[in-house]
């Protein structure tokens, strides 16, 4: 061969390699696998060399010295007019990492001879695997990964095909189990049911994010935090701690919202629920669309149980079939009755083809029956009008009857206006009507009023014709001693009160200033007194220093005493029950008991509502308006929840001022979860 001392690589002319992804292209073709093309120029004295040579290749991750990655010989190399072409790493010869992304150099070594210097690889070889990515496979297909190797890398299910997966840190790796499926970035995310069946939740994707799973096939999980698609086709938008588990649901954003039936969504907003087939929360808080084909388009605490039902406003409550239920901000729930219903509480009115309703129905315009006429209080139902025209006559903005005599609750009036079976008022006169223990008084502004007997209850009309009828309604008592006049109760225009010290209700004994026996229905109720709603309970202390029971206290269920609570002393306790009511200044506004029964106890317990709440920011951290709390080691003493998992079940409620360090009262909204 001559002077082989005088072989050297004058130029690198070609170098190819293909990531090995694309399979079998047509038949006769050679899938493209880790295989580098290399070409090279041999000259011996200057002239291209023609013949046979034993080659030798090292691959170095430094330009000289070192240890070589990998070798590969070929023996008698064809050389024609110079050139020679050879296949390197065909059958992984420079080993798993050859090629990483990093730089690295080409050591030929010719019959023996070494050519200096390394020749610097560029261009396609590394083509194969751009920084931190690279290519994995088996004999059915390959797949791309990104991000860290290794064992606290990013991973591929073995097995797998079609994967693409970046993104990642080590120790915090994200996975691909299934077939096709994609994770584009973050961390600790999972594309795939990461069972041992590699199909069965294929084409799943988790666009990025953090602890995302996109567990469905076909599901995905486009980012945020701790969201879950968990069956087919099963879609969450973002947001964090959000559920679609129901095939082809959707999740749109927010936070903890859960879509269960099959094709449900929720858009958005917090702690909402769509578990009907087909139902769907649009926003707000704590909704549920239970019922299939069920809606709430918002708002608060709303349900649409019913199927084909809608809720909207604030507890709204559509439990029947095909019913509509729309509550305005009352907060005391408007429920259906019966199925088939359209309902709505508006407290300023309704109106059609108008904007500012007078009456809890106004109509701009005429209201028409089709059939079956107007049914009115009393039952009876008016198909036509009165023969002959109306009785009723008007005048201005006024009504007045002119033909016979009213009678009220009387079917015989002898009278123009004839009231009851105890008093009939003939004329506009100052006369006295009295029967038994009851007195009536018409007076007018300058009139007195009719001497009643000891002990007897006057009812008295101030009659004022200059300025407006029915100025005051009076109910008056004659005291026993002196005869004097004293009011006991007035009804004027714009008030009503009671001027007695205690006023019963179904019962002879008022013990309060107001005692009902029996039920009480209001429209609002408006408490100034206090801000949240408890329950009075039993409660034992716990044992060592600081278990005191004082207000602010946080109570566990006792598993010792059925129906009363204890001190919470340990972290994150699910039997937590609220915090007893009245620290910082801040009383109960609402108390819930049945007295000498299980449900009655010592201190009030705050089971909803704003109240102060005692919290050691040494146990869990410092308090932030916005923490969740739990209940930590220190009896009766709050601490900041940092550990999402082990708060399920455990929470209290909100933090809404702060805590740096120590102990001290911070202000809680109670809502238990």
């Amino acid at each position: 061969m001559g002077d082989q001392n005088m072989f050297r690589k004058t130029s690198l002319a070609g170098i190819v390699g293909i990531i090995g992804l694309l399979g079998s292209l047509q038949s006769g073709m050679v899938r493209a696998g880790t295989g580098v093309t290399y070409q090279g120029q041999l000259k011996q004295s200057g002239a291209a060399f023609d013949g046979v040579v034993d080659l030798t290749f090292a691959l170095y991750d430094v330009p000289s010295g070192g240890t070589p990655i990998g070798t590969q010989a070929e023996t008698r190399v064809p050389v024609t007019r110079g050139l020679f072409t050879v296949l390197l790493n065909d059958n992984g010869e420079f080993g798993a990492n050859a090629f990483t992304g990093e730089d690295r150099w080409l050591e030929i070594i010719v019959n023996g001879n070494v050519l200096t210097p390394r020749q610097k690889l560029t261009g396609a070889p590394l083509a194969q695997a751009l920084p931190g990515v690279r290519t994995e496979g088996n004999s059915s297909g390959y797949n791309v990964v990104g991000g860290f190797s290794g064992a606290d890398g990013n991973e591929v299910q073995n097995g797998v095909i079609g994967a693409t997966l970046f993104g990642g840190v080590t120790l915090n790796p994200n996975r691909v189990t299934d077939n096709g499926s994609t994770v584009g970035g973050g961390i600790l995310n999972l594309a795939g049911n990461s069972n041992e069946i590699i199909d069965d939740a294929h084409f799943a994707t988790v666009a990025g994010g953090y602890a995302n799973h996109a567990g469905g096939a076909y599901s995905t999980v486009a980012g945020g935090q701790g969201n879950y698609a968990g069956d087919s086709f099963s879609v969450v938008g973002g947001g964090s701690t959000n559920n679609a588990s129901g095939s082809a649901s959707v999740v749109g954003g927010g936070y903890i919202n859960l879509a269960t039936g099959s094709q449900s969504g929720v858009l958005g907003g917090y702690l909402n629920e769509a578990s009907g087939d087909y139902s769907a929360v649009l926003g707000g808080v704590f909704n549920r669309a239970t019922g299939d084909f069920g809606m709430c388009l918002g708002g608060v605490e709303n349900i649409a149980a019913g199927n084909y039902s809608l809720a909207a406003g604030i507890r709204a409550y559509a439990n029947h079939l095909g019913t509509f239920v729309w509550n305005d901000a009352t907060t005391v729930p408007f429920e259906s009755a019966m199925e088939h219903t359209f309902i709505v509480r508006a407290s300023g009115g309704v109106g059609i083809n108008t904007n500012d309703p007078t009456s809890p129905f106004t109509v701009a315009g005429t209201i028409e029956s089709k059939s079956g006429g107007f049914k009115f209080p009393d039952g009876t139902v008016q198909v036509t009008a009165a023969t002959g025209g109306s009785l009723w006559q008007q005048n201005g903005n006024d009504m007045y009857y002119n033909s016979g005599e009213i009678g009220l609750g009387n079917n015989s009036p002898r009278t123009r206006l004839h009231v009851g079976a105890l008093t009939t008022f003939e004329e506009s006169s100052g006369t006295n009507f009295t029967q038994g223990n009851f007195g009536c008084n018409l007076y007018y502004k300058n009139g007195q009023y009719a001497q009643l007997d000891n002990n007897k209850i006057g009812l008295n009309f101030n009659l004022n014709p200059d300025t407006q009828i029915g100025q005051e309604f009076r109910f008056d008592r004659v005291d026993q001693n002196g005869g004097n006049l004293r009011s006991l109760a007035r009804i004027g225009s714009q008030t009503t009160y009671f001027i007695a010290d205690r006023v019963g209700i179904r019962t002879t004994t008022p013990d309060a200033t107001l005692h009902v026996n029996g039920t009480t229905r209001t429209t609002v109720l408006e408490i100034t007194g206090g801000s949240d709603i408890a329950e009075p309970f039993n409660v034992n202390g716990a044992e060592g220093p600081g278990a005191a029971i004082e207000p602010g206290m946080v109570v566990a269920i006792d598993p010792s005493c059925a129906g009363e609570l204890r001190l919470a002393d340990q972290p994150y306790d699910t039997r937590v029950a609220g915090v007893i009511s009245g620290a910082g200044g801040v009383n109960p506004g609402m108390t819930l008991t049945q007295t000498g029964s299980i449900a009655d106890g010592v201190h009030p317990v705050a089971l909803t509502g704003r109240v102060y709440c005692w919290v050691d920011a040494d146990a869990g951290g410092a308090v932030r308006p916005g923490d969740m709390l739990t209940t930590s080691a220190t009896p009766g003493h709050a601490m900041k929840a940092s550990s999402r998992k082990r708060a399920h079940g455990a929470i209290i409620g909100k933090a809404m001022s702060s805590l740096d360090s120590g102990k001290g009262l911070v202000l809680v909204m109670v809502n238990l979860q």
